[in-house]
């Protein structure tokens, strides 16, 4: 996986990585059951319900067309970090995440970054 942080134009959004870029692209445009994907929305804290000092920022809020919300947390290796990250998140907060890890980007890579403007390779 490429890091690359910075500055996409064609996004007009700062990202971490040029990876979480590429699922940004692949949402917006290729999931017309999405009304909006926000990137790094929003800090969860002790306020959220999680544990006193464990904070938690996922990469992604998408909101469908029925209001419903779920969140994706882009990492290539889903290390013991990431597992404890995303337990916790799943079991304090009750809200829905999905992992998009290397096998799962591969995936998306291979069957949407020709249908997708901007994909990084």
């Amino acid at each position: 996986m490429k890091v690359k942080e910075g500055y996409r134009k064609d996004l007009d959004k700062n990202f971490r990585s040029q990876m979480e870029a590429n699922v940004y692209r692949y949402l917006t445009e290729c999931h017309p059951g999405l009304r909006l994907v926000e990137y790094e929305p929003h800090l969860f804290t002790k306020r959220d319900g999680m544990p006193k000092g464990v904070h938690y920022l996922p990469d992604f809020r998408c909101t469908t067309h029925s209001g419903t919300q779920f969140y994706i947390e882009v990492c290539p290796v889903l290390d013991l970090r990431h597992k404890r990250n995303v337990g916790h998140f799943r079991h304090y907060t009750k809200h829905r995440i999905e992992v998009v890890d290397n096998d799962k980007y591969k995936e998306i890579k291979r069957r949407f970054a020709r249908k997708t403007r901007g994909w990084e390779y």
